[in-house]
């Protein structure tokens, strides 16, 4: 294939993927990092955020629901669940709905923020919010019964909602503490902010896995009572939003206690009774992200076409090769449509995609 240029020559890497010798490293989203600011990671930015987010339409659609819940724009769900698998998308798209929220402004000036609000916009309804509270719940940086410096004197759930909710107000806090864990409560609660709330529970199942260890199981129940009760009060207060990520069993490798299991199946029951869930990736979008992810976004002419005779060419020139391969690899497989598959992959071999696509991703 000598006269099809090489990839190199097209498509650039990304400075920080070459400054990380091509480690992953920070470049992997974490929202704890994002929101708590615990590393220097580059997506902090809602400008680089946006450059290397490929606009998924499942993204697009999931990220305007969340706009007009939080706008007061006509959309009654306000609860969403995320279950993918890991490599589903789901903590680069908490990254996005944090800078929607935190940043509105900022967010709906890219490109992204454009498409999310032309989507939510669809229905003719006003979209525009402003001085959202997110509520950040990384539930892997954090253990049950024990205060961290992020959330003051909280030990629980329930808790750390409130001093997260009231921006770590000491007097609201213990106000809102003394009334208990209730729907009521947290009704009155959301309502006394007087602004949106958009409230992100992450790695769940990190803390029932350490809820359900001997020292803290008593403990429980009455997280599970407040889960429960602040997906009903998220329903009944308007411009509030909770979106929960909580992987499904058949896709968690993890291995849990019965405790915890029984915990994810009485929460799964709750989100999918109050809630919506959601995936922001689908099969064909893998490519695309990956290749966004890892390149700059310059405008470039692909080498489709004098790939797609390269390889006819060596087809013609062993006919074994595509008796022997082409032809056993199935439908949609073969030459005809190669130069349609090769626009979605490169530089990367589409059955190369097909390979190493994630299985949550498949889903």
């Amino acid at each position: 294939m000598a006269n099809v240029p090489n990839w190199t020559e097209i498509l650039a890497l990304r400075p920080e993927v070459v400054a990380s010798d091509g480690g992953v490293g920070e470049l992997q989203m974490s929202l704890h990092k994002a929101v708590y600011q615990t590393v220097d990671v580059p997506y902090r930015d809602v400008g680089y955020y946006a450059d290397i987010t490929q606009p998924t339409p499942k993204m697009v659609g999931f990220f305007s629901r969340v706009a007009r819940r939080l706008a007061g724009a006509g959309e009654f769900v306000a609860l969403y669940h995320l279950d993918q698998g890991m490599g589903g998308g789901k903590s680069h798209a908490l990254v996005g709905l944090y800078h929607m929220a935190a940043n509105p402004k900022a967010f709906f000036a890219t490109e992204l923020g454009k498409q999310v609000l032309t989507e939510a916009r669809s229905s003719g309804a006003k979209v525009e919010f402003r001085n959202a509270r997110v509520v950040t719940l990384t539930a892997d940086h954090f253990s049950p019964g024990r205060p961290t410096e992020l959330f003051g004197p909280a030990v629980n759930l329930f808790e750390r909602f409130l001093w997260a909710l009231f921006a770590g107000d000491r007097s609201q806090y213990d106000a809102y503490v003394s009334q208990g864990s209730n729907k009521a409560t947290l009704q009155a609660a959301l309502a006394s902010i007087d602004r949106p709330v958009l409230i992100l529970l992450d790695e769940l199942m990190d803390y029932a896995m350490e809820l359900s260890s001997a020292s803290f199981v008593e403990n429980m129940p009455s997280e599970l009572a407040f889960l429960n009760a602040l997906m009903d009060a998220c329903d009944d207060v308007p411009a509030v939003a909770f979106v929960v990520v909580m992987i499904r069993s058949e896709l968690d490798p993890e291995g849990y206690t019965p405790l915890a299991e029984g915990f994810r199946e009485y929460i799964a029951r709750r989100l999918n009774r109050n809630g919506t869930t959601v995936a922001v990736t689908e099969t064909g979008d893998f490519s695309a992200i990956i290749r966004r992810r890892i390149f700059d976004q310059g405008r470039v002419k692909l080498p489709v076409t004098q790939l797609a005779k390269a390889y006819q060419k060596t087809v013609d020139m062993e006919p074994a090769w595509g008796q022997q391969v082409l032809e056993r690899m199935g439908a949609g497989r073969g030459l005809a449509s190669f130069a349609e598959r090769i626009v979605e992959s490169y530089p990367f071999h589409p059955d190369l995609m097909d390979r190493v696509l994630p299985v949550s991703v498949r889903d």
